[in-house]
């Protein structure tokens, strides 16, 4: 999972009027050798490795605000409001994932809607 290297709503803060100030440069939010020594280990175990950057980050950067919704309460940790935002793209993607549903025709990332982004969010700060 990415994790920007400050205290989001620290930075918020500091950029009351410009969220976007607070973005995180992909290569800074991901760790690329920790993302892949954790799929080794997950498949090694059986199991199946699930990469959540997606709804994260876009090609570039990891956003700190989608759709007006705070991503992280600090520097790690999603907010309640942010994972309940994506449980229902989550649910669907896990369910193809183990092979217990087939993907869905069109996704979506509003949040009034059932959310199953199958690209990067939009980043609203």
């Amino acid at each position: 999972m990415p994790k920007p290297p400050f205290d989001v709503p620290g930075c918020l803060s500091v950029h009351l009027t410009k969220a976007t100030a607070c973005k995180v440069p992909l290569n800074q939010g991901i760790n690329e050798a920790g993302l892949a020594a954790e799929r080794r280990a997950v498949t090694a175990a059986g199991g199946t490795y699930f990469d959540v950057s997606p709804w994260l980050c876009t090609t570039t950067t990891c956003a700190v605000v989608v759709d007006n919704l705070l991503v992280y309460r600090d520097d790690n940790h999603l907010t309640d409001t942010y994972t309940t935002y994506l449980a229902p793209a989550m649910t669907d993607e896990l369910g193809i994932v183990l092979g217990r549903r087939p993907p869905t025709a069109t996704p979506t990332t509003s949040p009034t809607a059932t959310v199953a982004p199958a690209s990067p969010p939009h980043d609203s700060g």
